[in-house]
């Protein structure tokens, strides 16, 4: 593996919704908190200001796996309600401040886009692209921790 090749997490989800609820899943603190966060973990905070140049902080706490607390922002780039997210993912400290990534092959300053799309019949397929990642085990690492999020958040959608 060439030390400067990259992987990309790219995820496309089916959900039983209309594109508003999905899209609340995003722009609502109570609803990041019931998906931002894999098996095993809480979503204790989420402070959500989606519109471009607002930011989402959020707190993802797995104390049975070592990880206390792993606060990060995602810093709005570009929104279109109900069609497009663009964000920068960085990790931060307690305060919200920018921080180092966690592990090796984590991108700083990672570039993320989010789509929606009616499918019509109260069906929404969203997809969702994380660039950047510069180590394979790493990228698949952050795959499945988000598939499990949208595991939750598809079993949110369904309440």
């Amino acid at each position: 593996m060439s030390s400067n090749q990259i992987f990309n997490v790219e995820v496309t989800r089916t959900f039983d919704a209309p594109v508003e609820r999905v899209w609340e899943m995003w722009s609502k603190a109570e609803n990041v908190k019931k998906w931002w966060r894999p098996r095993g973990f809480s979503c204790p905070i989420a402070e959500v200001d989606l519109r471009q140049g607002g930011k989402t902080f959020v707190c993802m706490s797995g104390p049975l796996f070592g990880f206390p607390k792993i606060y990060s922002n995602w810093e709005f780039t570009k929104v279109t309600p109900g069609e497009l997210i663009e964000y920068t993912f960085n990790f931060a400290d307690k305060h919200g401040n920018k921080k180092a990534p966690l592990q090796a092959g984590i991108p700083e300053d990672g570039h993320h886009t989010v789509t929606f799309k009616d499918l019509g019949g109260g069906k929404t397929e969203m997809h969702m692209l994380e660039q950047g990642y510069t180590n394979e085990k790493i990228q698949k690492r952050s795959l499945a921790g988000l598939e499990q999020c949208l595991d939750k958040m598809s079993a949110a959608l369904e309440e």
